[in-house]
């Protein structure tokens, strides 16, 4: 009869670390993010909306402190939505999402208004309704949460993000697929609020004291579009080599629909720049929207009467001319492809009224 192999009595160490990484994961940190932010007392305390959340399943409690009142922050938090000021997260990972998302960097008057019912785009296809609408104190939207402002003192506001997902199948899904996602998007949003509030009540000190009062506010606003640039360009640093590497790829196709590469000359330094862009093709012309232009410096490279630009585009590098034009709150960058191959060369000639 022939032996048998004796059995390992050791797992393998894929199994091992699989099971640790999922024991950390479940001890430290999904109870981490799950409250990120919050304090002993953001537990407890009762909040405007409390009563249409779901009882039991995942309690979901972020929060963060900004050193501005109520009064500077709630604006910033009436205009979420993908139809007006956004959502103050990541933007680039929105878009490769389809979401057409802007991020506001002004509080715009006409968007500080919500009725109960209407509809918060996420997405031009739908979004979630408002279940409450108190100015300056609390935002509600069905199936995410509550948004609540809370004054601390010392002209300090508590912004805190409660939700919950029910006991079954759909708190399964929600653990696996949109959990984790769902954080670090909130994360990001509940930050750029504190962001944009804080440096609307920014006030850096003037050295010198017979400077007039338009010169003062001029210092100040180049002050706080620097701040917003220095932060941006750090987040761009640690993300943008990775969706370049995925652009450029075999596997481009799931971020290629909605993303591109651009390679520019730098206007001033003569130095060539790649960047990541969201886009829409139409035949030869290509149109890129830059949100939030004052954190984004590349479009100016590419105003006036434009420059020559390369473009990874759909798997494919293409050549043509690209013109920034700025429209508000948006520049909108439009790029004539060169010839295809098959005679055909794209073309753009902006004018006065050109968007």
């Amino acid at each position: 009869m022939p032996s048998r192999a004796p059995l390992c009595p050791c797992a393998s160490p894929l199994a091992l670390f699989g099971t640790g990484a999922t024991a950390l994961y479940a001890v430290a940190i999904r109870p981490w993010h799950l409250r990120w932010g919050a304090e002993p007392e953001d537990e407890t305390r009762e909040l405007t909306g409390d009563d249409l959340l779901p009882k039991g399943g995942t309690q979901i409690l972020h929060a963060v402190t900004i050193d501005a009142p109520v009064e500077a922050v709630w604006p910033w938090l009436a205009q979420l939505g993908q139809d007006r000021g956004g959502f103050y997260s990541y933007e680039w990972l929105e878009n490769l999402a389809g979401c057409e998302m802007h991020n506001a960097d002004r509080i715009h008057p006409e968007w500080q208004h919500r009725e109960l019912g209407e509809t918060v785009h996420l997405h031009p296809a739908g979004g979630l309704r408002v279940s409450v609408f108190e100015p300056r104190r609390a935002l509600g939207l069905e199936g995410w949460g509550m948004f609540v402002l809370d004054p601390v003192g010392g002209g300090r506001t508590r912004l805190i993000a409660r939700g919950g997902v029910p006991r079954g199948i759909g708190a399964v899904t929600y653990g696996l697929l949109i959990e984790i996602p769902h954080f670090v998007m909130e994360r990001r949003m509940l930050l750029g609020i504190k962001q944009r509030a804080e440096a609307s009540q920014a006030s850096p000190p003037v050295t010198q004291a017979s400077r007039g009062d338009a010169e003062g506010e001029g210092d100040q606003l180049r002050w706080v579009a620097t701040e917003r640039r220095r932060g941006f360009a750090i987040l761009n640093r640690a993300i943008n080599p990775l969706v370049k590497s995925l652009i450029r790829s075999p596997l481009h196709w799931p971020a290629s629909r909605r993303l591109a590469l651009i390679t520019y000359t730098g206007r001033r330094s003569g130095r060539r720049y790649t960047i990541p862009v969201g886009y829409e093709m139409a035949d030869l012309h290509v149109t890129i929207t830059v949100g939030s232009p004052d954190r984004k410096v590349w479009w100016q490279s590419l105003t006036g009467t434009g420059a020559p630009v390369e473009l990874v585009v759909r798997g494919r590098r293409r050549t043509g001319h690209a013109v920034a034009t700025r429209a508000g709150d948006h520049v909108v960058v439009h790029v004539a492809l060169d010839d295809d191959g098959q005679g055909r060369q794209g073309s753009y000639r902006p004018t006065p009224d050109a968007p």
